[in-house]
């Protein structure tokens, strides 16, 4: 279960014509597939620009590691300075009807985190600026093409699931395409927009009752709540931030996912296997599975945080025990400059948080001793939300000192266990 918000835009004006339109389904609606840059999800073609690259099949890729508010994976798209812009689509089975008013809602967000080069600037840049979706409909027999719908500025890195109300004014429409349209509409910028959970296109004269929308857009409570990729694996194999995970990046750090070696990705239909990192820090074994994730603090006060938002909701005054395997390295020494290293080597605690999105810390729940070990030990806790609800879980780097300067050190994390309700 997720935790989504909800707005609604409508397009269209008045309900005629209704007749005994049917459901449209489409193919594939929560862009389920194996991640990868300009991979598109099966049934979806690529409508974007000439010379231009297609939408993104995330998670894992130029930064952006949100985890789905459905399935495995979802569409990301962006907005270039080049005044150029991405788009997904596909052909119906069956037309949307003209005069035939439509109910349909789609899952929506950014990243934080989408890095990639500007053809225009041909610098590395971020691609962070607002955008908002457009839904355009296409009649292939006659080839035309008209927007249907337009959302607000997507400016939020929840998941929030939009509902739109959709009329055909012109003909039928046979093809429906999804775009990532500019926030203004009047500046090109660099923005990203993230797709996921489609609904049908139901009739208006359909029973709001009998519509085929997942009921997993409430906010729930429940006994056993699990984490998203709770090893911090790296399903696509880059070398960013473990897939599902979010972060607030206050200290950069080239290596989020440990240990270095080697990757098996998907490449077209064939697996392709590489390595990466052979400079990286840490060479150990992960407790659980493959990989595992460090957190890092600085002598100027920085600390990593990691966080994601849960499939459940911490209730206030109710009480869940949960448990994750921390260990220390001795050694964490990343190249600042050519020959030049930062050893982040010294012990750490952790803090695990109450937070949101932005990963604003909201309320400290747990904090562990000071983590000495150098092999993997579990570490108990119980986490008692007193002040409201808990809908994102954030784990910080602490320091410690009897003088309480700050300083370097490591953490790492590896196999959290599910948060179990022990009291009401």
């Amino acid at each position: 279960m997720r935790t989504l918000l909800y707005t609604t835009m409508i397009f269209a004006l008045p309900v005629a014509g209704l007749g005994q339109a049917a459901i449209v389904k489409l193919a594939n609606p929560s862009f389920e597939g194996y991640p990868g840059y300009s991979r598109l999800p099966e049934h979806w073609f690529n409508g974007g620009f000439d010379k231009e690259t297609a939408s993104d099949l995330q998670p894992g890729f130029f930064g952006c590691s949100k985890k789905p508010v459905h399935g495995r994976s979802y569409v990301g798209m962006v907005t270039r300075d080049n005044n150029t812009w991405e788009r997904v689509g596909q052909k119906l089975s069956q037309p949307l009807l003209k005069d035939t008013l439509y109910r349909f809602n789609i899952c929506l967000s950014t990243s934080g985190n989408y890095v990639s080069y500007s053809r225009r600037t041909g610098m590395e840049t971020n691609y962070t600026a607002p955008v908002r979706l457009r839904i355009w409909g296409g009649n292939l027999d006659i080839n035309e093409e008209a927007m249907l719908a337009e959302s607000p500025v997507v400016a939020h890195r929840d998941w929030i699931r939009y509902d739109f109300e959709i009329k055909p004014l012109q003909f039928d429409i046979n093809q429906i395409v999804l775009e990532a349209y500019f926030g203004n509409s009047s500046v090109a910028t660099n923005g990203n927009l993230l797709l996921d959970h489609c609904s049908a296109f139901v009739p208006a004269s359909v029973s709001i009752a009998t519509q085929p929308v997942s009921s997993d857009n409430e906010v729930v409570s429940a006994d056993v709540i699990k984490i998203f990729n709770p090893s911090f694996e790296d399903f696509a194999g880059s070398t960013g931030l473990p897939t599902g995970w979010e972060s607030d990046d206050q200290l950069k750090s080239k290596y989020r996912v440990h240990p270095a070696g080697e990757y098996v990705t998907l490449n077209s239909s064939r697996k392709v296997t590489f390595t990466v990192n052979n400079d990286a820090p840490l060479k150990m074994k992960a407790a659980d599975q493959n990989r595992f994730t460090s957190l890092l603090a600085s002598k100027a006060g920085l600390t990593q945080t990691i966080s994601q938002q849960l499939e459940g909701v911490l209730k206030k005054d109710s009480a869940y025990s949960f448990s994750v395997h921390l260990a220390h390295s001795k050694h964490f020494k990343e190249e600042i400059a050519p020959t030049r290293y930062l050893d982040y080597k010294n012990p750490l605690k952790l803090r695990i948080w109450s937070s949101n999105a932005e990963n604003l810390k909201h309320e400290l729940l747990a904090e562990s001793l000071l983590v000495v070990n150098n092999k993997w030990q579990e570490f108990k806790f119980i986490l008692k939300p007193l002040e409201q609800d808990c809908k994102w879980l954030a784990f910080e780097a602490c320091h410690v000192s009897e003088s309480g300067e700050s300083y370097d050190g490591n953490l790492l994390l590896d196999n959290c266990s599910d948060l179990v309700k022990i009291s009401p």
